[in-house]
């Protein structure tokens, strides 16, 4: 959706682009081999896997991570940025508007495996999120993704129009 986001004009932003930078910092990567008890550099891989063993390793790199990624995105100047985990970091009060992108349980699965491999437990990582329906009640706007890529265009594009009228063409 961010790609459709630059294609309408917008300036876009990833809280997951800045964290993946930030994960790979010196300072990160040796507060993470001291926590895993391991030499580096640790592999997102080898995180994920160790914190859907244990809740309080995702509470602790939490807490390590957000900061900097916080402290980077207040950095940038973006129009649009997105924060899969928004509402699980209570961020949500951050923003003038909050768009939420779901597509239902299926296809959420079906995503998640094609990411993270046939054996990826969609409950498993259910557990890090709010469920998709509470986001969309909690947000201003929802985007649903599991449509066709022309559907979703549309969406988005109307969306941003309202929101961005003077850089944005209303469809037509």
């Amino acid at each position: 959706m961010l790609a459709m986001l630059r294609d309408l004009g917008l300036r876009t932003a990833s809280s997951d682009a800045v964290a993946r930078e930030v994960f790979l910092e010196t300072a990160v990567q040796e507060a993470l081999e001291r926590r895993l008890g391991v030499t580096g550099p640790v592999a997102p891989v080898a995180l994920r896997e160790a914190i859907l063993r244990d809740s309080g390793l995702r509470r602790w790199t939490n807490r390590l991570m957000h900061p900097l990624v916080g402290e980077r995105m207040r950095a940038i100047e973006a129009d649009v940025i997105e924060v899969p985990l928004l509402f699980e970091a209570c961020l949500q009060g951050r923003y003038r508007e909050v768009w939420c992108v779901t597509c239902g349980p299926e296809e959420r699965s079906r995503r998640l495996k094609a990411r993270y491999g046939p054996d990826a437990d969609p409950a498993a990582y259910g557990r890090w999120q709010l469920d998709e329906r509470v986001k969309a009640a909690l947000a201003d706007v929802e985007i649903r993704t599991n449509v066709s890529k022309e559907a979703v265009f549309s969406a988005v594009r109307a969306e941003a129009a309202r929101c961005f009228p003077t850089r944005v063409a209303q469809p037509e």
